[in-house]
């Protein structure tokens, strides 16, 4: 059987207004498909007179603590309920009429069963590792119409021939039309599966997942290696060992953030006279036979305005990064069949007060991830070398490590050998240089399928990317890397 690999396409789309509150309704009826079943589950919990006592807006945190306080067993038999759940008993059983007019059955039906899959991986995921995964928990549909997603089957979907227009789940049937999108990067793969994305900056998105014979890019094999050094300072976000460096557009970045500053002052005034304004109305309205209406915060146009010009602010900063990281990844996987990296605790270095906004703005674990992904579909190395190893402060020429060295330092002399270095592309180089060596001692092929594995760590322990089968690699002693 010839072996087809997964690729997504993700795309802009334009719908109308009748189309947008067709899909909002269908992230709306996700949410409430998602906390029926999740009810169903939570039953016997919630149906426990001490839990019933309290009142209604309280429950919910009570049904929390209680399953966060059983055991590991418990947990097992209380999740098993969802074995035998069917979305198609629930929709079918549940005959309210919302607001647009539209019952669960109106809604796309195929996405329920990705909202099921959905849940039984959140349960599965708790149960595998408790500290890091919480218990799933119920969704609110207060924020649906400014963000939300759904993912639908590819089976109700439909691209038109020419891929400017897209037809997805029961559009048809209420006579809504054909979404236009800009489809730039078509694909002749089978449709494998579609997610719909509304965005608070009032963008909407379609993601494709497409089943091809082979992956659309195809990098050529060069023979090069490459060690790749990650800083926050100066004008080198990303160092080669050879000297070439790369730069977030931080000038463009920082524009964009002092408008941001300035927006956000703008909106923290309205909120505060909102506030104001409602004081006033509930103080009248204490004395006044008639009570006046009380204005919410969603009937604020000025401040929902607002906050949507803020969200596309944020938009623009999100796309100039991902466009650099993008770019910039892909060169490095053309031009090189080997890279190295160390492999960063990004999440304790955000710990550091004096660096942590420096450390989010420079988008270290996306980097990482791009490389990762771009590297494995050309069947290419990158290798993650220990991230405690001195690479800044050894030399790369007789080995003396400074230990004084401090971050401030951005070139300086071996008191051994008197070579000059700059701090980054030194630490390029002894990255290049234990990568090399790593990829030589943890180099190994999967004893499944044979294919070589390409995300190279410290861990003798690891799983193949193209059959997901789990490998063990005993390190080597000795040997010669082919790769100059």
């Amino acid at each position: 059987m010839e072996e087809k690999v997964l690729e997504s396409r993700r795309i802009r789309i334009y719908p109308t207004k009748d189309q947008q509150a067709y899909l909002t309704f269908n992230m709306f009826a996700n949410i409430k498909m998602w906390n029926a079943l999740l009810a169903e589950v939570y039953k016997p919990v919630s149906e426990l007179d001490e839990v019933q006592a309290l009142p209604r807006n309280k429950q919910s945190k009570e049904v929390y603590k209680r399953i966060e306080r059983m055991s590991w067993e418990e947990q097992r038999d209380l999740f098993k309920g969802l074995r035998g759940l069917s979305t198609k008993a629930i929709y079918d059983a549940d005959e309210t009429v919302f607001e647009s007019g539209w019952t669960l059955k109106d809604a796309d039906t195929s996405m329920y069963s990705y909202t099921l899959r959905t849940l039984k991986t959140a349960m599965s995921n708790h149960l595998k590792n408790p500290r890091h995964f919480g218990i799933p928990r119920f969704k609110t549909t207060m924020d649906v119409e400014n963000q939300g997603s759904y993912t639908s089957g590819a089976h109700v979907c439909e691209i038109s021939e020419d891929g400017k227009y897209l037809r997805v789940g029961k559009l048809k049937r209420f006579k809504l039309g054909l979404i236009e999108m800009a489809n730039h990067y078509p694909s002749d793969g089978r449709l494998y599966k579609v997610t719909i994305k509304h965005e608070s900056s009032d963008t909407w998105y379609v993601s494709f997942v497409f089943e091809q014979a082979e992956h659309t890019v195809k990098r050529p094999r060069t023979g090069l290696a490459a060690g790749i050094d990650l800083n926050v300072t100066g004008n080198s976000h990303i160092v080669l060992q050879d000297g070439t460096r790369y730069q977030l557009p931080y000038d463009q970045i920082r524009k964009l953030e002092q408008k941001i500053e300035k927006e956000n002052v703008k909106r923290s005034r309205k909120y505060e006279q909102w506030k104001k304004d409602v004081a006033i109305i509930e103080e009248d309205n204490k004395k006044a036979l008639i009570p006046k209406h009380v204005p919410t915060l969603a009937e604020r146009s000025n401040y929902q305005k607002n906050k949507k010009k803020i969200a596309k602010l944020h938009l623009r900063i999100k796309n100039l990064k991902k466009d650099y990281i993008k770019k910039t990844c892909s060169k490095l996987a053309n031009e090189y069949d080997v890279i190295v990296m160390e492999d960063l605790a990004v999440s304790d270095m955000e710990k550091n007060k004096y660096r942590a906004r420096a450390i989010t703005r420079s988008n270290f674990r996306e980097i990482r991830d791009t490389l990762t992904y771009m590297m494995d579909w050309a069947d290419k190395k990158i290798v993650f070398i220990d991230r405690w190893s001195p690479t800044s402060k050894r030399c790369h020429t007789c080995g003396y490590i400074k230990h004084n060295l401090k971050l401030k330092d951005r070139n300086w002399t071996c008191p051994v050998c008197n070579s000059h270095h700059d701090q980054d592309i030194n630490a390029a180089k002894n990255i290049l240089d234990e990568g090399l060596d790593l990829l030589d001692k943890m180099n190994g092929s999967c004893k499944k399928c044979g294919h070589e594995r390409t995300v190279i760590t410290t861990d003798e322990k690891w799983t193949c990317t193209k059959c997901g089968a789990k490998n063990k690699t005993t390190p080597k002693e000795e040997n010669s890397s082919d790769v100059a």
